[in-house]
């Protein structure tokens, strides 16, 4: 287990953060009978300025015990056999001593961004304030994470343990309005960057997707791209030192939403400031404007650019009562919008 924290070493600390300005911004969409019947012209939609609320974040670290998995997040019968069987064999309460704690396990963990924009933001606001390095503290992980969130976490240097049940231990906690999201504390993500992440080495950069949520007609996009001097990557094949780097250093930046962006958090931590631009590509089923707020508190230009509304599409997320009912789907892109974008934006 990692290094211990005695009583006499317990502390918190507050901080008071002023919200950003996230300026306007354009997406393009699919053309579409809706803005003429006679003659479909793409969309051009414009998302008004908007300005994040200020936040007062407090980090502690206090003796204590966690919650269970589940009275975090309510899940389904596997989480509750896990409880149950872990609760028969070995009590309800996992003792841990005086080790240092930091519970993940109130969020989705299975995702790069939720891992980043979370968890990696607490941990860096907690290393600036109180000092806490990775090799301080053990991250607690819901039974059955995926090997790429204990990847992730081993990637920053912290020790990771699975358990659906209550922890006990000196808790490292980090409170705020959580329906706020922790955009404030994006700029403490660099704190962890692990030492030796190389230089990217791509200044132009497509970020593709090759399990879900693809461009149903990609072969008509990547010869925009190629012309234009991009370089395509598939992050689901690549390590995790590379993805980091390969974001935190490209000046021009095409993708898919997905979670691979959630490393442009990482610019915050660029010297000089993190001049960049973002065009995004949205599926129908999944425009969300997560990395237009990110990409403005680190300092970059956003845009974004929609695909086609179909029918299916259309009837998912306005009237379903599951609006991500589609959120993996692929999607068709129009070669002259997307192009459009791109000239706009001077990508």
């Amino acid at each position: 287990m990692n290094q211990q924290v005695s009583e006499r070493e317990i502390s918190s600390h507050s901080e008071f953060l002023p919200g950003a300005i996230i300026p306007e911004s354009v997406m393009f969409g699919h053309p579409s009978r809706f803005k003429n019947i006679w003659q479909p012209t793409t969309e051009r939609i414009l998302l008004e300025e908007e300005r994040l609320k200020d936040q007062t974040i407090t980090a502690s670290i206090r003796p204590g015990t966690t919650g269970t998995f589940l009275s975090y997040r309510p899940e389904g019968k596997r989480a509750k056999l896990h409880l149950a069987v872990e609760t028969f064999r070995h009590g309800r309460v996992l003792d841990l001593g005086e080790s240092l704690l930091y519970d993940a396990r109130y969020v989705f963990n299975d995702n790069i961004a939720h891992l980043l924009g979370n968890h990696t933001a607490n941990l860096g606001f907690a290393k600036r304030y109180l000092g806490v390095e990775p090799s301080d503290c053990t991250v607690v992980l819901g039974k059955g994470t995926s090997q790429m969130a204990h990847r992730y976490f081993d990637f920053l240097g912290f020790e990771t343990i699975e358990t659906n049940r209550a922890v006990r231990g000196n808790l490292l906690q980090v409170a705020l309005d959580f329906e706020l999201q922790t955009y404030s504390l994006i700029p403490f993500i660099p704190e962890l960057e692990p030492e030796g992440v190389e230089r990217g080495g791509v200044e132009k950069l497509f970020v593709s997707r090759s399990t879900s949520r693809k461009i149903s007609n990609e072969d008509e996009i990547w010869p925009i791209l190629e012309e234009r001097g991009y370089e395509r990557f598939y992050f689901e094949d690549i390590p995790l030192a590379q993805q980091w780097a390969l974001i935190r250093d490209a000046s021009y930046i095409v993708a898919t939403h997905g979670a691979a962006l959630g490393y442009l958090s990482a610019k915050a931590g660029v010297e000089n400031g993190a001049d960049f631009q973002l065009l995004e590509i949205f599926s129908p089923g999944l425009v969300a404007d997560i990395f237009r707020k990110t990409s403005a508190i680190v300092g970059g230009r956003w845009m974004c650019c929609r695909g086609k509304v179909t029918s299916e599409f259309a009837a998912a997320v306005e009237e379903s009562g599951n609006v991500k009912a589609m959120d993996a789907a692929d999607f068709e892109l129009h070669p002259e919008t997307f192009l459009q974008a791109m000239d706009e934006g001077n990508f």
